[in-house]
């Protein structure tokens, strides 16, 4: 009985990481306009804690890697209930929204190198570094407030879309 319990369930959460991962993926397809022709990027969904998401850049600026994090049972942080508050989204749309907040990251900095307003990533990552520990909150950062706002518009245009 346990077993058979713990195999429906194993089922059940591998099925919802592939669902999620080709909601995504097809998000990044049309998001990836935004890159440059020349540019990969890969989608990487993984179970975890909290929800979460983080963007890897190759040194060279011509790969990247956006990491999803659902959580294996649903919680939601203190920072995610905000978020939820915030912009009056469902706990269901948190992967949805915690991709277009990482794309913008992606989409910022390589903004920033084409336009060569930072010499390298690692100078990116210095006054990135500066500007949090300066500030009481993270989430205070106009860069995490620009992240947000971007991520909400691409959500409420997928909701638009979805009628």
């Amino acid at each position: 009985m346990l077993t058979e319990r713990f195999l429906v369930i194993r089922k059940w959460k591998k099925l919802r990481l592939r669902v999620w991962e080709k909601r995504l993926l097809y998000q990044l397809s049309l998001i990836s306009s935004e890159f440059p022709s020349s540019f990969q990027c890969t989608l990487c969904i993984s179970w975890g804690p909290f929800y979460g998401g983080s963007v890897v850049l190759n040194r060279r600026g011509t790969k990247a890697k956006i990491y999803i994090q659902i959580p294996y049972d649903r919680y939601i942080t203190a920072d995610e209930q905000q978020v939820l508050s915030h912009y009056a989204i469902s706990k269901n749309a948190l992967p949805y929204f915690i991709f277009f907040h990482e794309c913008y990251h992606l989409i910022d900095v390589l903004s920033q190198l084409q336009l060569n307003k930072i010499k390298s990533l690692d100078a990116y990552q210095t006054e990135l570094k500066k500007a949090v520990k300066a500030s009481t909150s993270y989430r205070l950062l106009q860069i995490e407030r620009s992240a947000d706002e971007f991520a909400y518009t691409q959500y409420k245009q997928l909701c638009k879309k979805a009628g």
